[in-house]
C-alpha cells in the first residue's frame, strides 16, 4: 500500500510529490556520524543518525518520509510508464485524475463510492494503475485481487452518476513491476471479466444490504477438521500412465 500510494502520486500527480513526500537524506554518510568511540561509521544505529532522522521527520511531519532508494525506484518506474505507448495513452492523455464519485445503488439503496485513477470521459474510458510482481501473470492477479470486481463497480458507478443509459465507460488497467526493470503491460478489461465482476458485485451488495437490514453480520464457517491440501506432499512420478484402449495398452 505504501508503494502503491507513492507510485500513484508520482505517475498521476507528479507535481504533488513535493507536497506529500519528503526524501530522507543519507545522514549515515555524514562525517559527523560516529560510534561511541568516535570512529567514523555508516551505521543508522548511532545517536547522531537517530537525532538527525528525528529532526528531519519533525520538520516534515505533514509529509510521508521515503528513502532515497524508494524515490529513485519511483523515478525509474515513472520513466518506464512514459516509454510505454499504451500507458501514455491511458494515463497521460487529457482528463482528471483521482476522481471521486458517490452514488446510491438503486437496487439496494446502499451508498457507494469509488476513486478512479484516470478518467477520459470524451473517450468513454477510465484507467487504473496497478503494481504487479509479474505483469506476464497479471490476468491471475486480476482474479486474486478482484480487479475485475473493482473495474465493474467503477463502471457501474460512472453509469449511475452520468445518468445516460447509452454510455458505458470502458475500464482499462496498466500493470507495472514495482522494481527494476519496471516492465509494463496495459489493456482494456474484456467484457467477460466485467460480466463476472458485475455478478459478484451485485451479489455482494445484496448480502451487505440484507446484513444491514437485519443487523446480522455472519463470519466464516468453521471446518470439521483442518486437513492438508491435496497438493501438499504430492510428488511427481516419472512412471508413464498406462491406458487400455480397445484392448491395446497405451503409455501416456
Amino acid at each position: 500500500m505504501r508503494l502503491g500510494s507513492l507510485v500513484h502520486c508520482g505517475a498521476l500527480e507528479p507535481l504533488a510529490i513535493a507536497q506529500w513526500y519528503a526524501v530522507m537524506p543519507a545522514f549515515e554518510l555524514d562525517a559527523e556520524n560516529q560510534t561511541k568511540d568516535g570512529k567514523p561509521t555508516q551505521s543508522k544505529a548511532t545517536t547522531y543518525y537517530r537525532d538527525k532522522a528525528a529532526q528531519f521527520a519533525e520538520a516534515n511531519r505533514n509529509k510521508e518520509i521515503v528513502t532515497q532508494a524508494e524515490y529513485d525506484n519511483l523515478v525509474g518506474l515513472v520513466r518506464s510508464l512514459a516509454s510505454n505507448e499504451r500507458a501514455i495513452e491511458y494515463l497521460g492523455s487529457e482528463g482528471p485524475v483521482e476522481v471521486s464519485i458517490v452514488w446510491e445503488d438503486h437496487n439496494t439503496g446502499l451508498l457507494c463510492k469509488a476513486r478512479i485513477d484516470k478518467w477520459q470521459r470524451d473517450k468513454q474510458r477510465f484507467c487504473d494503475l496497478k503494481t504487479c510482481r509479474d505483469p506476464l501473470k497479471f490476468n491471475r492477479a486480476i482474479a486474486d485481487y478482484g480487479y475485475h470486481r473493482q473495474a465493474a463497480f467503477y463502471q457501474m458507478g460512472l453509469h449511475a452518476v452520468l445518468k445516460d443509459i447509452r454510455l458505458w465507460q470502458t475500464p482499462h488497467l496498466v500493470a507495472i513491476e514495482p522494481a527494476e526493470p519496471w516492465g509494463v503491460r496495459a489493456a482494456p478489461v474484456h467484457e467477460e471479466w466485467l460480466v463476472i465482476g458485475r455478478e459478484e458485485v451485485n451479489r455482494a451488495r445484496k448480502l451487505i444490504a440484507e446484513a444491514k437490514e437485519r443487523d446480522e453480520w455472519p463470519g466464516y464457517d468453521s471446518p470439521d477438521h483442518w486437513l492438508p491440501p491435496g497438493w501438499y506432499g504430492a510428488k511427481e512420478s516419472d512412471d508413464p500412465i498406462e491406458l487400455t484402449v480397445g484392448g491395446e495398452i497405451l503409455a501416456v
